[in-house]
């Protein structure tokens, strides 16, 4: 870990995230099972869990007992096991169905159209359904 976040005061600085042998006076650990309350993307868990922190605080500091305490008691109400049962289809599959939902909504949006996808219990990595959308845009 880095000498700097080691020399950081609790008193002054709360790390979001962070490494694993941050210390746990000054960091507040990274929680998947917060994803579905805060939105979003995991990739972006971090910074929604600042805002939330920020929201809680309402003008306090950010550091204070008063505002940990109110993020572990929002936290535990919050927190919510997420567990996908998708099953797996092929390229084909996937490019049949955007074709079907492109052609119910034309205007219908990447990202919405992996959100239906998902949905519906099919598992597809959003990189490999970005390709696969971009082609049946052009075809």
């Amino acid at each position: 870990m880095s000498q700097h976040v080691q020399s950081l005061d609790p008193g002054l600085a709360v790390v979001i995230g962070g490494a694993a042998d941050t210390p746990d006076t000054l960091r507040v650990a990274s929680d998947r099972n917060l994803r579905a309350a805060l939105g979003g993307t995991v990739s972006s868990l971090n910074t929604r869990m600042a805002i939330r922190w920020l929201e809680l605080a309402d003008g306090q500091s950010v550091t204070s007992h008063v505002v940990r305490q109110a993020w572990a008691n929002w936290a535990q109400d919050a927190s919510q096991v997420e567990r996908y049962d998708r099953r797996p289809v092929s390229d084909d599959t996937i490019r049949v169905l955007i074709r079907e939902m492109l052609a119910q909504h034309p205007r219908l949006s990447k990202t919405g159209a992996l959100r239906d996808l998902r949905t519906s219990g099919i598992a597809c990595e959003q990189r490999r359904f970005s390709g696969l959308f971009e082609e049946a845009l052009t075809a």
